[in-house]
């Protein structure tokens, strides 16, 4: 009969906890948020307000009125599937979801370009559709 030894035990019990842990953390990271906008909003102003940063949890309130009040529904749609596209690239809160939430407000502001929230989500599936590596592009756009 075969005996396994103490160091081929504790070979396979790191080798599976490994696992383990490095599954759960991945499936995490790829779950998107709620397509339904209040649900979707409760949610990521949860993930928005986890950085603990006053400029974020600021930056939060606002776009939770703004989105609320200034969009139509087929913007909310547009923001839900860019932020839920952004999440599974695995972009962080802050910077980037700050900057978007940020970027979101100037554009629906701005009076002198009322296309403007279109045509920058416009651009940015495209670069996302057709670039092999747009994460640098995108980044940049959301400075």
């Amino acid at each position: 009969m075969y005996t396994i030894s103490t160091k081929v035990k504790f070979s396979i019990a790191i080798v599976f906890f490994a696992l383990l842990f490095s599954n759960t953390s991945f499936a995490q990271a790829k779950k998107t948020f709620p397509l339904e906008h209040p649900a979707f909003l409760d949610a990521f102003g949860d993930f928005l307000t986890t950085s603990k940063s006053k400029d974020v949890q600021e930056a939060e309130k606002l776009f939770a009125t703004e989105f609320n009040s200034l969009y139509t529904p087929e913007e909310r749609d547009s923001v839900i599937a860019f932020v839920n596209t952004l999440k599974l690239r695995r972009y962080g809160a802050k910077p980037y979801f700050l900057q978007y939430v940020t970027l979101l407000s100037a554009l629906k502001k701005d009076t002198n370009n009322p296309n403007g929230f279109a045509n920058w989500h416009n651009i940015a599936k495209k670069i996302l559709k057709e670039e092999k590596k747009p994460d640098k592009t995108i980044k940049q756009m959301l400075k």
